[in-house]
Parts: structure tokens; C-alpha cells; sequence
């Protein structure tokens, strides 16, 4: 062989070698772009995933809005609310057409539900039908409480006295 196809034949294995060195090259980038892509696509569907939820969580707060207000009402939102709670029931007393007396007003802390109460007790009296209906709009009341006690007493003259023990819960929100 000639020298100029000896030099030929030696350009030619290098630039094949240089080819294949940059082709290998670009196979490993087109790989390494690949599995990036994948990740990062898989990356969005998680993200438009937690976008999804947050926007279904979000209607559902709205939707639910009057409902956790409903529910609201039904406890007092702190101790100071209880002076309203006694001004309501102390001023439907005369509409029923009982004697009212307070006595005993006082916070219960339950410990095993860890939650307050404020303990009242009501003395009144009146008719026997009065004092029962008296008895059964504080048994439904429009807050979450609940009666522990009720004493019935017959005085003469058809009069009755009834004492009513009851708690009604104190739900503070900002804790």
C-alpha cells in the first residue's frame, strides 16, 4: 500500500472513531434528556393532581360555608356568650308563664373530651303544663347542651316549682 492510502485509511479511522464517540454521546444525552422529561412530566401530573384537590377542597369550603355557620350557632363561641344564653332564657320564662330563678352558674372542664361546658341552674315555677313546657323548650334549645337534672316539686294551689340542671357547651374557635 501506498503511503497516501495508509494516511487515507488512518484519517478515515479517526474521523470514524470521532463519529462514533459523538454518536455514542448524543444517544447518552438523548437518554439522559428522556428520563428528565419523564420525571418532570411526572412531576406536573402531580402537581395538576394537587390542583385538582385544592380546587374540589376549595368548592367544598364555599359550598360548606353555611352549613359549618349553622352549626356554629348551636354552640357559644366563648364564656361571655352565656350572659346572652341566660338574657334569651330568662326573658321566655315570663312569655311561658313561669317564675324564673338562676342559680348556680359556673364553667365544667371536661378533661376525657377536653372540652368546656357552663353549668346553670334554673329554679322556676308555675303551672304543672307551663313548667312542662318550659322544661321542653329548654330541652330544645338551639344550642348542644343537655340536661343532667330535673327536679319536680307539687306546692299547693296547683302550683308547681322544677329545678333544671343543665351544661352548654363552649366551643372557642381561635384555639
Amino acid at each position: 500500500m501506498s503511503k497516501a492510502t495508509i494516511r487515507n485509511l488512518v484519517i478515515s479511522l479517526i474521523l470514524i472513531a470521532s463519529a462514533l464517540t459523538v454518536f455514542g454521546l448524543m444517544v447518552f444525552q438523548v437518554r439522559d434528556q428522556g428520563n428528565q422529561l419523564i420525571a418532570q412530566m411526572e412531576s406536573l401530573r402531580e402537581e395538576q393532581s394537587q390542583v385538582g384537590s385544592y380546587i374540589a377542597l376549595q368548592r367544598i369550603s364555599e359550598k360548606s360555608a353555611d352549613d359549618r355557620n349553622l352549626l356554629k350557632s348551636y354552640f357559644l363561641s366563648q364564656e361571655s356568650d352565656s350572659i346572652y344564653f341566660l338574657n334569651q332564657v330568662e326573658s321566655l320564662a315570663p312569655q311561658v308563664g313561669v317564675e324564673i330563678r338562676t342559680s348556680g352558674l359556673g364553667t365544667v372542664q371536661n378533661e376525657k373530651e377536653e372540652v368546656e361546658w357552663i353549668k346553670v341552674t334554673f329554679s322556676f315555677s308555675g303551672s304543672r303544663e307551663r313548667v312542662e313546657r318550659f322544661i321542653k323548650i329548654l330541652e330544645n334549645y338551639p344550642l348542644l347542651s343537655r340536661i343532667n337534672s330535673v327536679n319536680f316539686l307539687s306546692r299547693s294551689g296547683g302550683e308547681w316549682e322544677a329545678s333544671v340542671n343543665m351544661q352548654v357547651r363552649v366551643t372557642a374557635y381561635g384555639k
